[in-house]
C-alpha cells in the first residue's frame, strides 16, 4: 500500500490538461502511487491551487501526516522535495528557502533576483513572520498548520497567499522554520510573475499589513 499520494492542480486549457493527465497517469501509476489530478478550467492563481490541494488532501486521506507542496515546472528538484519531506526539523511549517546559508538560485535574471529579494526582505516586517523566504512554494505543512490555513477565508490568490498562510500559522503560535534548497529557473511552462501579478502582489502585501495592524490576522 503506498504511503504517499500526489495531487496535481492544473489550470491549463482542456486540451493541454488532457495531455498532462495522460502523461502523469503513465508515469505515476506504474510506480504504485496514489494519484489525483484536477483541472480548474480557469486560472485562479497559485494560492487558490495550493488551497484546493490542501482541501482535497484533507478529504481524501483521513490519516494524513503532513502536506508537501511544490511547483511542477522543474524549479524545485526531486532531491530537495524529498529532503523536505523526510527532514527531521520539527516545524508545523517548513519552508524550502532560497535565502538561507547553503541555498542557491540558478538561471534567474538580476532583475528577478532583486525583485524577489526585496519582497522577501520587506515581508517579515509586514507579516511579523521572521523567516527569510516567505514567497517560495516548496513547503511542508503539519495537519495542524493545514487546519489553521483552511479555517480562514482566503484573501490573496497569487503567490502572496503563501505569505498569508505563514501569517496564519505564526498567529496560531505554531512553529515555522526553513531549510536550504537549490532553486533553478523553470524548465517548463511560463512564469506566473507577470506585471499584473506583481501589482496584485503589492496590493496583497498592503492588505496583509493593514490586517495585521488592525488585528484581523
Amino acid at each position: 500500500m503506498p504511503s504517499d499520494a500526489i495531487i496535481i492542480i492544473d489550470d491549463s486549457e482542456p486540451d493541454v490538461f488532457s495531455k498532462t493527465k495522460l502523461q502523469c497517469e503513465l508515469i505515476l501509476k506504474m510506480n504504485f502511487t496514489c494519484f489525483q489530478i484536477f483541472n480548474n478550467k480557469k486560472k485562479y492563481g497559485r494560492g487558490a491551487a495550493v488551497r484546493l490541494g490542501m482541501q482535497i488532501a484533507k478529504k481524501s486521506y483521513p490519516n494524513l501526516e503532513f502536506v508537501v507542496e511544490c511547483d511542477a515546472d522543474g524549479s524545485h528538484s526531486a532531491c530537495d522535495i524529498h529532503r523536505l519531506k523526510v527532514s527531521a526539523i520539527k516545524a508545523d511549517l517548513l519552508v524550502g528557502s532560497r535565502y538561507v546559508s547553503g541555498s542557491s538560485i540558478t538561471g534567474w535574471s538580476i532583475v528577478r533576483i532583486l525583485f524577489s529579494s526585496a519582497i522577501n526582505k520587506a515581508l517579515p516586517y509586514v507579516t511579523g513572520v521572521k523567516i527569510q523566504d516567505l514567497t517560495n512554494g516548496l513547503r511542508r505543512y503539519s495537519v495542524l498548520a493545514v487546519d489553521v490555513v483552511l479555517k480562514r477565508e482566503q484573501i490573496n490568490s497569487g503567490f502572496i497567499y503563501l505569505s498569508e498562510q505563514a501569517m496564519l500559522v505564526n498567529k496560531s503560535e505554531l512553529t515555522i522554520d526553513e531549510m536550504y534548497i537549490n532553486f533553478v529557473q523553470r524548465i517548463d511552462g511560463e512564469s506566473s510573475v507577470t506585471f499584473s501579478e506583481v501589482k496584485r502582489a503589492l496590493s496583497g502585501i498592503l492588505k496583509l499589513w493593514l490586517m495585521r495592524i488592525f488585528g484581523k490576522i
